[in-house]
């Protein structure tokens, strides 16, 4: 069983009963002497005092300077860093978008099993689990307060403005495409919105070129005027404009068009209270150089420099790296994708799934670093590759079979589900499903719960 004391917003976990004596030594010891309590929490109280009078003093929108992090804060005589950090302050933002800042010099180390990670001032999100030895963490203090109108990660959940959210609905990959037409889009959203509260959208370079974000905002304005919400994908591993990334992308191709394109998507959507997640791409992977550790390497390090960027555009809203799952029985496929959901900027799971599958590693894994798990892709086949069902009855058939899975999936704990995918008034493809479709009663009745 672990102790957890809150004093003036800092949070240490020490192990109850430990007999190691380096713990007896901790400033936090409950067996401390009351002197050394009072001088300790004197302290405390004064480097808080003074952090809060350095953020209300900090210029904001107009003149806005740099502002230095404070370092972390190490117990039992550990030297803090020599060196400061100093991050430019991003745009103004009326409604307050840069909550949180981190400092970058905190590893990933310091940060592992979820205990470590800070989301906003006086709030730490994890289970109460020591993250090393006499550490301390010391959250920033901001002036715009906390991350209101978005969805975060709080815990192993997903909350909006402090209540839970579980996110519900349809993938929509071709809604953004040149040759959709925008005229159609109330139709889906307005009907979409009568059964579940998320879709999911491809924001791919091609759809950003020549004015295109234009259109983005338009499409995430209508959905907010139906309730609706977006998980945002960033690019496609097997995008048009690149049919496959390779090692050699994941390595540095990615740092000029694909990092130019995230940075202009998350600052003029981050504003939106409509995304509710940001995914760095979809189904990014190391199948073709079947799954070496250069590969898994690479992938690793893209995903992190990848969200590390994002939040500092958007520190509060949730980022998922975006793949199928675990993968093959390689070692190093479980040890890269455990590595890469350990860092702070990553804040969830996701999966694609077909419904006669049980991923039982990518939940553990994700239970144990205590985030969020969505099911992004959800797959149930219908129709042959014509267009025609695979045989009378079969959607109603699959009706009870999607109704299990789901209710399999969120007494498991999963907290969100994203059906593949709504097709509007034309030829279906194999796993899609029209507004006929028996299917839309189910997730009805999970979003009403």
């Amino acid at each position: 069983m672990n102790r957890r004391i809150w004093i003036f917003g800092i949070s240490q976990f020490a192990p109850a009963g430990s007999p190691d004596p380096a713990v007896g030594r901790r400033i936090w010891q409950s067996t401390a002497s009351n002197k050394t309590w009072f001088l300790t929490a004197v302290v405390l109280a004064l480097m808080v005092t003074i952090g809060c009078a350095l953020a209300l003093s900090s210029p904001t929108c107009e003149g806005q300077t740099p502002n230095p992090l404070p370092p972390a804060v190490e117990a039992c005589g550990t030297a803090p860093p020599t060196s400061g950090v100093t991050e430019t302050a991003p745009p103004c933002d009326p409604r307050g978008a840069s909550e949180l800042s981190e400092r970058s010099t905190i590893t990933q180390t310091d940060k592992t099993e979820g205990g470590s990670r800070l989301i906003f001032p006086w709030v730490m999100v994890g289970k109460p689990r020591l993250v090393e030895r006499e550490k301390i963490f010391l959250p920033l203090f901001t002036k715009s307060g906390l991350c209101t109108d978005r969805v975060v990660r709080t815990g192993d959940k997903l909350t909006f403005n402090g209540q839970e959210i579980r996110l519900i609905g349809m993938n929509v990959a071709y809604i953004l495409e040149e040759w959709f037409p925008d005229d159609q889009w109330e139709e889906i959203l307005s009907f979409l919105s009568q059964s579940g509260n998320t879709v999911r959208i491809p924001v791919f370079p091609k759809h950003a070129r020549d004015g295109g974000l234009d259109r983005v905002e338009r499409l995430i304005r209508l959905g907010g005027e139906y309730g609706l919400k977006f998980i945002v994908v960033l690019e496609g591993y097997m995008a048009a404009d690149y049919p496959t990334k390779s090692e050699a992308w994941f390595h540095s191709g990615y740092k000029v068009e694909y990092m130019d394109h995230l940075r202009s998507v998350v600052t003029r959507l981050r504003d939106y209270p409509e995304v509710a997640l940001w995914q760095l791409m979809g189904e990014p992977s190391c199948a073709p150089e079947g799954g070496s550790r250069s590969c898994y390497n690479s992938l690793v390090e893209w995903a992190r420099v990848a969200s590390e960027e994002i939040k500092k555009l958007d520190p509060c809203r949730p980022v998922a790296v975006g793949m199928i799952s675990v993968g093959g029985p390689q070692p190093q496929g479980e040890e890269a994708w455990r590595k890469m959901h350990t860092f702070p900027s990553i804040d969830a799971v996701t999966v694609h799934i077909w419904t006669n599958v049980w991923y039982e590693r990518e939940l553990r894994i994700a239970d144990e670093l205590d985030l969020p798990v969505l099911y992004t892709e959800v797959y149930h086949r219908a129709y042959k590759k014509n267009g025609r069902l695979l045989y009378e009855g079969i959607l109603e058939e699959r009706v009870p079979i999607i109704e299990e899975f789901m209710q399999r999936s969120f007494d498991a704990g999963v907290d969100g589900i994203i059906l593949w995918q709504y097709i509007h008034e034309g030829y279906c493809g194999e796993l899609d499903y029209d507004q006929k479709d028996p299917v839309w009663k189910v997730l009805q009745s999970f979003s009403k719960e």
